[in-house]
């Protein structure tokens, strides 16, 4: 039974830590998220604090990849350009992992609930357009 890497892409607010959690078990969600989120549940984001929280992201994932016992990893960040997950597909290639991509769309016009800026939502949008590959 081979082991999946399932890359999620979406603007903030597109609901892809709720799609993860729908993922079928055993499931790892790695998620930049979880950094900036305290015991309490409380999300308490700081932007100079981004690289470390993916960091931290990269190394949940390397210790799940490594336990090879999770039979689907899915990674919940925005994922808008290849650069941000290339060091996930990098990884799964090496572990043998297949790859899917996930994008979803915010048809529902759902709140993001970490309140990022229009400005900020509108270069995510942008950036999944641009790097969208369906053949």
């Amino acid at each position: 039974n081979q082991s999946n890497l399932i890359i999620l892409k979406g603007v903030s607010g597109s609901r892809k830590s709720t799609v993860a959690t729908l993922i079928a078990y055993p499931c790892c969600i790695c998620t930049a998220d979880d950094y900036f989120t305290d015991k309490d549940g409380n999300y308490n984001f700081d932007v100079t604090k981004l690289g470390a929280a993916h960091k931290a992201c990269q190394e949940r994932f390397d210790s799940v990849v490594n336990d090879q016992v999770v039979t689907n990893i899915v990674i919940a960040n925005t994922n808008t350009r290849p650069s941000d997950y290339k060091y996930y597909v990098d990884q799964a290639e090496k572990a043998g992992l297949r790859i899917t991509y996930i994008i979803l769309e915010n048809r529902n016009n759902t709140k993001n609930i970490h309140n990022v800026p229009l400005e900020t939502l509108q270069r995510q949008e942008t950036n999944i357009l641009q790097n969208i590959k369906l053949r």
